[in-house]
């Protein structure tokens, strides 16, 4: 009886220890397969994303020559309607800038041309006094560089006060917006 006791007890131990083997070597293999299948997923996924940012590149490179290609032809539009010289064909000293005065379309109009109320023009009132000298109506210092005021106004207005019946001359600057009044001072004696 005890060599059947011992044979059981062996068979037993031996029949754990190769349960126990068989079961490691399949978890072993199970745990390989997992790796493996892992590493082949994120090999997949970099080559993936290594693709899409070679797809990028070549998507950016493209953008950019698109962008040069446009430039080009605005440079070539604008310089064939003559906005401006292309680089290195004209010379330019600062001396030889011409500087061109902006057109303006000033005109004299009549007293109901300016209360008609067809512009929304700011007015501008000028008091013309017998010395020769201007007042604005919202400052209380006399000009007495007409040639200023002209300038401004657009016209010589003078010679219309040479008519002694002439109590104001109405001026409209349609490029800047404004209408100009100037009034001669009736309480000095003329």
């Amino acid at each position: 009886m005890n060599k059947s006791i011992i044979a059981a007890i062996l068979g037993l131990v031996g029949g754990a220890a190769v349960g126990y083997i068989v079961a490691r070597v399949q978890c072993e293999k199970k745990r390989d397969e997992d790796i493996e299948l892992a590493l082949k997923n994120y090999r997949m996924e970099l080559y993936a994303k290594q693709e899409q940012e070679k797809k990028d590149a070549d998507i950016l490179v493209k953008a950019e020559e698109k962008i040069e290609d446009a430039k080009e032809v605005v440079k070539a539009t604008v310089t064939s309607l003559g906005y401006f010289e292309p680089e290195g064909t004209v010379e330019e000293k600062e001396d030889d800038i011409v500087r061109k005065p902006m057109e303006r379309s000033v005109r004299y109009i009549s007293p109901s041309e300016l209360d008609d109320g067809g512009t929304d023009y700011e007015v501008v009132r000028y008091t013309w006094n017998k010395d020769g000298s201007l007042k604005r109506e919202d400052d209380d210092n006399p000009i007495t560089d007409i040639d200023e005021i002209i300038d401004e106004v657009g016209l010589d207005f003078r010679d219309k006060f040479k008519d002694m019946n002439v109590e104001a001359v109405y001026i409209r600057d349609d490029t800047l917006e404004y209408d100009y009044v100037i009034e001669r001072n009736l309480l000095n004696v003329w």
